[in-house]
């Protein structure tokens, strides 16, 4: 799941207050939801819509669990989240394959 870097089109389209995502269709953004893609794509050097992506995603996590404002530390943390998992994953795949090679003759 590796992600794109920044491009200047993709911030325009974030500071435009509407973003399509594929797979989401137009995503009408208010102010606070643009500061916070910003400036995740600027801390954590992703690109823009990615940034919009994970943001809507929090979202949703963060509605189902019936809390406050949306925070930029909880997004951020969803992002680091995801990356832990992918990292183990991959940890558990190597170690596998590791291990059966080891046990082939």
């Amino acid at each position: 799941m590796l992600r794109l870097p920044p491009k200047a089109s993709d911030r325009a389209q974030v500071e435009s207050k509407e973003v399509r995502l594929p797979d989401s269709g137009l995503i009408p953004l208010d102010g606070q939801d643009v500061q916070i893609a910003l400036k995740l794509s600027d801390d954590l050097h992703l690109n823009e819509i990615d940034c919009v992506r994970l943001l809507v995603s929090t979202n949703q996590e963060w509605g189902l669990q019936g809390l406050g404002p949306l925070d930029l530390r909880f997004t951020s943390g969803l992002w680091y989240a995801e990356r832990r998992d992918l990292i183990t994953a991959l940890y558990t795949l190597l170690r596998a394959i590791v291990l059966d090679f080891r046990a082939s003759p």
